[in-house]
């Protein structure tokens, strides 16, 4: 990393972090969701591994106590940023 600034340093430690989260909470999703719904169909599996928003993937591990399917997950409304 030598020749970054602090400020693209940071930038690309937070995106790194925030890249091992999204992947950690995709993971989750689909093992919690596993054991609640059943295996996920190849869309679904798909739609979580292509889902590049942090935000949302919190939400979705909130919603899956109330969600009764899979389709109910991934219905999960994005939440607007504050």
């Amino acid at each position: 990393m030598q020749g970054l600034t602090n400020m693209e340093e940071s930038s690309f430690v937070q995106w790194q972090r925030d890249e091992g989260e999204m992947r950690g909470l995709r993971q989750s999703l689909l093992v919690l969701g596993q054991r609640r719904f059943g295996p996920p169909s190849p869309g679904v599996a798909n739609t979580l591994n292509v889902t590049h928003d942090l935000s949302r993937l919190r939400q979705m591990m909130e919603a899956i106590i109330d969600a009764s399917t899979w389709d109910d997950l991934l219905a999960t409304p994005e939440t607007a940023a504050s």
